[in-house]
């Protein structure tokens, strides 16, 4: 990913594009370690 915490131009909100990459890593993230999303504000 070369964009990081950046929202697409096209996108209808910035918000949700950074949701979205959040959600993203946080669900990879949850998949290889169950206990991170307890860290993971």
């Amino acid at each position: 990913m070369t964009r990081r915490w950046r929202p697409l131009p096209d996108s209808p909100a910035p918000g949700v594009s950074y949701l979205a990459e959040v959600l993203r890593e946080f669900e990879d993230r949850s998949a290889l370690s169950p206990n991170a999303g307890s860290r993971h504000e």
